[in-house]
């Protein structure tokens, strides 16, 4: 069943805040691969038609999220959190990197709905 009527504040936000900004990653400091996603207006400014990095093949730069495009290659931040990011062993590849739990299928789905639903900055 579809995901209606997502917010990025209100939706989006709380997962990517509680799973993906935390000490040593995304935090407001560490800023991994220059995302910083303690704030909804900064996931917005990191991954809206931003390029992001592919450890295994450097060269390409995909685009983190593509509006209205979730489940394909144009919004990798969504190959990411399925684990089906990077040609890498499966430890480095899936976000949050382990130890830390995958999403949650509720989770997925929330962040694909407001991909899909236009990404936008509400």
């Amino acid at each position: 069943m579809a995901v209606s009527g997502v917010s990025l504040s209100a939706a989006v936000f709380p997962i990517v805040r509680a799973n993906c900004a935390v000490i040593g990653c995304h935090d407001a400091i560490t800023k991994s691969h220059g995302q910083d996603l303690s704030t909804a207006s900064s996931i917005y400014a990191a991954w809206i038609d931003k390029s992001g990095f592919n450890h295994c093949l450097p060269l390409q730069t995909p685009i983190r999220v593509t509006p209205g495009e979730p489940s394909s290659a144009r919004s990798y931040v969504m190959l990411k959190i399925r684990n089906m990011g990077d040609l890498c062993p499966p430890s480095s590849s899936r976000m949050p990197l382990p130890p830390r739990a995958a999403l949650t299928p509720a989770q997925v789905a929330t962040i694909e709905a407001w991909i899909q639903q236009g990404a936008k900055n509400n």
